[in-house]
């Protein structure tokens, strides 16, 4: 079985969690900040966009808490791998709730990305849109 083939498998069961845990479609947002374009005087802020990803909401395991990184209303998320990748200065959007992300890790047994760890932190209300993201160039 290829990697896509198992990536898309991947992506299809955290759907089904999703679902059975009452959910629905667990969409998140991965929210960038767009570098800022150095031709104006001054600099003129980058836009701020949102990459799509399937997704869902789980615990922190009983060592990842004993470590000491975990704090009170941390979240921990599963992500199907997307069009991009993760950045530490990306946000998360989840349900009007922005969080920062603390740390992420690829899922990649044999070196195929599978899905992403998200350690987030800081759960603020956001209702901005933002507009969608385009791949990376690679």
């Amino acid at each position: 079985m290829s990697g896509a083939a198992i990536q898309s498998k991947v992506r299809a069961g955290l759907e089904r969690v999703a679902q059975r845990a009452g959910t629905g479609d667990f969409t998140v947002l991965l929210i960038r900040q767009q570098d800022p374009d150095l031709t104006t005087t001054p600099p003129t802020k980058g836009a701020q966009v949102a990459y799509t990803f399937t997704g869902m909401q789980t615990r922190f395991s009983f060592a990842e808490q004993q470590a000491g990184n975990v704090q009170a209303g941390d979240v921990k998320f599963l992500l199907a791998v997307g069009t991009t990748e993760p950045r530490n200065s990306d946000k998360i959007k989840v349900n009007g709730v922005r969080y920062e992300i603390e740390a992420f890790e690829a899922v990649a047994p044999g070196g195929v990305p599978l899905m992403w760890k998200i350690h987030a932190r800081g759960g603020v209300a956001d209702n901005e849109a933002y507009a969608p993201g385009t791949p990376d160039p690679t």
